[in-house]
């Protein structure tokens, strides 16, 4: 919805156009055509998709392909569009917020000159993601048209509620459509495998519980949007409430059938869910028969889904955020729009509250149940996060210019041996663990990017989050649009979770962040807070070649990932030692599997040499896998390191690995050891250590306690 003093500007600016000759009209950065279905790919495909078991990398290579090649293409497009056209037909604009973001990417780009960065190979993948994800800001600011929102909603709720009921087979062990053998429908079960293979789980292809969560609460505020703000104007009279209410109750009926069916086990009540579902498109048509009543009832009827699906996920931060952004759109319909938007929420109020219901029925109530309370009851430990938090500041604290962009999660061992150093070694919540993130975007970006990078971030917040404060809550009703206001609500549901998960290192959820992001600032950052940045043709030519240049290096990087992932995969997968060897070296060379190939290597002599017995094999196995360790440790290898090290007093490994764990798990002694020679030498081996008094008198209460 715009203003009347918007849409007397745009009609004038037509007026305008209207007497320029066709060939010196301006065009778009990239034409609505083009940039529409590709980012329908973009936003509505990749929480659908992932790599599978032919490649190495079973989940992300397809999903930053998924995501990333189509930004790619559009910015190929662009980049031709500015060579041909020129500063006179194009007017390529930056915001403020994406300067600072530019800035901030060439700052994480020279950042490993005073820093020493552990992984080339995580640095350049998390830069070309980041690059990947301004890209698509900068293209959605200058060329998404605002008409395409309710589509790309529409469709990523679809994306959801498929998720939904992919999750719903993966809890129940039925991923693998066994059971529609011999029914009509067996013919579907060759396609299980697009069903990611994770039984007993509820996480659909997001593969991480937080991630569907996430995903869940995004689509459910979408929708919610779309029920109060956008296929009901806000303008729209409140008459639009028996509209909205009619087809809900239907939908919340429909709901406590299946549940009383399903929980309860009446069996006569699928047949009166039947019924009402079959209703639901009658109801629209006598409600009114338009366009409006049909995505009324398609829209209510996915939100039913995806908020029974967020609540079967039992994720606190994914509840959490649905919470904010349904909040958000309370105040800013009560305070920006008519009551009648706000009467809107009562039939998505009912729906809830049946589902709510419906889900203490459910067999992940009790786990539900029991995250909640342990939120309550250790309110101290933030659900466990509390002590990565505080190996996270350690890591801050040794490194206040950073340690590189993607390198969080290969200095954590080290900033947790530091932060066992520290007066909270003795906490209850301060155990050792190995997680690859922060769970707080925020801490995490200040980790990698130092404080310089940390103020950079903050300051892309603050022009952001300033100007769209006011725009909505200062200026009058008619001068915000609906768009503005989605935007703000998402990347706020986005940064909450942010506060608790990982969300910018999903690349599929980053741009809808990005997305959102430039519907607020296209609506807010305005005048001066907008700059053309081209000033000749040259310039701009030269700039159309970069983005070509960027887009070609872009997917060729990502195709060579897949390759590479996919003889990763080969080789993993032969039994022949000499063919394995081959695939691993031809892995070696591609730039995202090379750490990975290069640890499998190490492994690869590792275990030739103990069916051979060449003890020589083992040690360059060994001397391999310590090199990739201490560029990118994973936990897995501590045992294995510890054991090899040992066998051969290999010290300076022994001493460093058994350093990473937490003060009183362990020690290193010296002891008296036979060796194959027969020979008795003293050798440092690494042993439980013994427990203090107090770990004893507490060992025994627990024991007590039980």
């Amino acid at each position: 919805m715009k203003g009347n003093n918007a849409n007397n500007k745009g009609k004038s600016e037509q007026v305008r156009l209207k007497k320029i000759p066709e060939k010196y009209l301006p065009v778009p950065l990239v034409p609505v055509w083009v940039i529409l279905p590709l980012w329908f790919v973009s936003l509505a495909v990749p929480n659908l998709v992932y790599s599978g078991v032919r490649f190495a990398d079973t989940l992300h290579i397809l999903k930053w392909a998924v995501t990333g090649i189509p930004v790619a293409i559009a910015a190929l497009v662009a980049g031709i569009r500015l060579c041909i056209y020129g500063k006179e037909r194009i007017t390529f604009k930056l915001d403020l917020f994406s300067a600072i973001w530019a800035l901030m990417i060439a700052y994480a780009a020279v950042q490993p000159l005073w820093v020493d960065v552990f992984s080339p190979t995580a640095l350049v993948l998390e830069l070309v993601c980041v690059f990947t994800i301004w890209a698509f800001y900068v293209l959605s600011v200058g060329s998404f048209p605002e008409n395409g929102l309710r589509i790309m909603l529409f469709l990523a709720a679809i994306n959801a509620a498929i998720n939904v009921g992919f999750a719903e087979l993966q809890l129940s062990g039925m991923n693998d459509l066994a059971f529609l053998v011999g029914t009509p429908f067996e013919f579907l079960k060759q396609y299980s495998s697009i069903i990611l293979p994770t039984p007993d789980n509820y996480i659909g292809n997001t593969a991480q519980n937080n991630m569907m969560g996430l995903w869940c609460s995004v689509n459910v505020v979408n929708l919610v949007y779309l029920l109060i703000l956008d296929i009901w104007h806000a303008k729209d009279s409140g008459v639009t409430f028996k509209r909205v209410f009619l087809p809900a109750l239907c939908v919340a009926l429909t709901a406590a059938s299946f549940i009383i069916a399903v929980g309860l086990g009446f069996s006569v009540f699928y047949v009166i869910a039947g019924i009402l579902l079959v209703m639901l498109p009658v109801i629209a048509w006598r409600m009114g028969n338009s366009k409006r009543d049909y995505l009324t009832a398609l829209a209510l009827v996915l939100f039913a889904i995806i908020f029974w699906g967020l609540l079967k996920t039992t994720s606190r931060s994914g509840l959490l955020s649905f919470v904010t952004g349904f909040a958000l759109l309370i105040i800013i319909a009560l305070w920006k729009f008519r009551m009648s938007n706000v009467m809107r929420f009562v039939p998505l109020i009912m729906i809830m509250c049946v589902l709510g219901w419906g889900s203490t029925y459910s067999q992940r109530a009790d786990g539900f149940v029991e995250r909640a309370q342990d939120l309550v009851e250790n309110t101290s430990s933030v659900a466990g996060r509390i002590g990565i938090w505080t190996t996270s500041y350690s890591m801050f604290k040794e490194h206040p210019m950073g340690v590189g962009t993607g390198q969080f999660k290969w200095h954590y061992l080290e900033a947790q041996r530091e932060g066992f150093k520290s007066e909270f070694v003795n906490r209850d919540w301060y155990v050792w663990q190995y997680t690859h993130w922060a769970h707080n975007e925020f801490l995490q970006w200040f980790c990698e990017g130092g404080w310089i990078g940390g103020i950079m971030l903050i300051m892309m917040y603050l022009v952001w989050f300033v100007p769209a404060l006011i725009g909505i809550f200062r200026t009058k009703r008619d001068e915000v649009s609906i768009y503005a206001v989605w935007g703000f609500v998402i990347v706020s549901v986005i940064s909450f979770a942010a506060l608790f998960t990982r969300p910018f290192h999903r690349i599929e959820n980053m741009v809808w962040i990005a997305l959102a992001f430039a519907m607020s600032n296209r609506e807010f950052l305005t005048g001066k807070l907008r700059f053309n940045i081209v000033r000749s043709d040259l310039f701009e030519k030269f700039l159309g070649v970069a983005c070509i240049a960027a887009s070609v290096a872009g997917v060729v990087y990502i195709s060579d990932g897949i390759r590479g992932n996919y003889i990763l995969r080969q080789a993993l997968s032969t039994q022949h030692p000499e063919l394995q060897l081959y695939y691993l070296k031809q892995a070696d060379s591609f730039p995202i599997t090379h750490e990975e190939a290069q640890r499998n290597l190490g492994l690869h002599y590792i275990q030739l040499g103990e069916q051979t017995e060449d003890n020589e094999m083992i040690r360059n196995g060994l001397g391999i896998l310590w090199a990739h360790f201490q560029r990118e440790p994973h936990s897995e290898d501590i045992s294995r390191l510890l054991t090899l090290s040992q066998r051969f007093q290999d010290e300076e490994i022994l001493t460093e690995v058994a350093s990473l764990f937490k003060p009183g798990m362990y020690e290193l002694v010296r002891r008296p050891v036979r060796a194959s020679d027969g020979q008795i030498y003293n050798a440092l081996v690494l042993i439980n250590a013994p427990k203090t008094e107090a770990q004893k008198v507490a060992g025994d209460q627990g024991t007590d306690a039980q």
